[in-house]
């Protein structure tokens, strides 16, 4: 487990699959939740569901 501060500073990680799954990241530059195309695999812990879920966590 990690605090959110360490997993919202993590950088957005998309992956190396195919898979085009919508997500959330905190981008700690702009001070922002973003979407993004996750690959389905080899992502980390800044990767959230929804907008919701990625606001209420960082």
């Amino acid at each position: 487990w990690r605090c959110p501060a360490e997993l919202c500073s993590l950088p957005r990680a998309v992956g190396r699959c195919r898979a085009a799954v919508p997500r959330w990241w905190f981008n700690l530059t702009a001070g922002a939740c973003q979407s993004f195309a996750f690959g389905g695999c080899d992502g980390n812990g800044n990767n959230f569901p929804t907008e919701r879920e990625c606001r209420e966590s960082c």
